[in-house]
């Protein structure tokens, strides 16, 4: 029996594709989509979006269904970044319109193109405030799990 679970670089690059081909997110000026690259630190580069994978497990799931039967689970994060030259509070509220749009895109297609069944524990933390060359800068990291079934067969 061969168990073969899911690639996690292609539930990272099914998040790539269907964040660069929202069109709402098109529509933001110089918008960066990246993809297990370093994490930026300028804010000329924003708005910004780094994906990134956190873990996999593949836990059993039900006992009875037989050697191989497993729940895997894919871990991602995806850091949204924004930054405005004058203002904290409006820096908060371009970060929270790129959240929220990101989570909307995560969120109409939960099978990240077909590579996973659901996603689970969707969270959004708030990182970073900071001033970054004379610039105020934000952070928000989007984190989730994708869950699928994976079995031998």
């Amino acid at each position: 029996m061969t168990i073969t679970p899911i690639n996690a670089s292609a539930v990272t690059q099914a998040i790539e594709a269907m964040l660069t081909g929202d069109p709402t997110l098109n529509t933001l000026s110089n918008l960066q989509v990246e993809r297990s690259e370093p994490l930026n630190d300028q804010p000329s580069r924003c708005p910004w979006l780094g994906i990134y994978r956190t873990g996999v497990q593949l836990p059993s799931h039900t006992l009875g269904m037989g050697s191989g039967y497993r729940l895997q689970q894919v871990g991602f994060a995806i850091f949204a970044q924004q930054s405005h030259p004058e203002s904290g509070s409006k820096c908060e509220e371009l970060l929270e319109a790129l959240v929220q749009q990101t989570l909307s895109v995560l969120l109409s297609d939960e099978t990240l193109q077909g590579n996973v069944d659901v996603l689970d524990q969707v969270a959004v933390t708030y990182l970073d405030y900071s001033q970054v060359q004379n610039a105020f800068m934000q952070t928000a990291i989007i984190q989730a799990i994708g869950i699928t079934r994976v079995s031998g067969g």
